[in-house]
């Protein structure tokens, strides 16, 4: 899946990139919701993609996953 605007996660939401999937965050922003990127699975942010966590969500990057910030932003809003 490739984001390219901003998508908003309801709170207590979780998007989980599962074993073999791959996100793209190519200029758009993820803002707010608990972000799993599981073994074997990969998280690509380019082209200043925004992943915009506020206070009580997570990242969880599993062990075996890939994160691949080439030009991009993860910060706590």
């Amino acid at each position: 899946m490739t984001i390219t605007a901003t998508a908003t996660v309801l709170p207590n939401y979780t998007i989980t990139i599962q074993n073999g999937g791959k996100l793209i965050l190519d200029g758009g922003i993820i803002d707010d919701g608990n972000i799993v990127v599981q073994n074997g699975s990969e998280i690509v942010i380019t082209n200043n993609g925004k992943i915009l966590l506020g206070s009580y969500d997570n990242l969880d990057i599993q062990l075996g996953a890939i994160m691949n910030n080439t030009y991009g932003e993860i910060s706590i809003k």
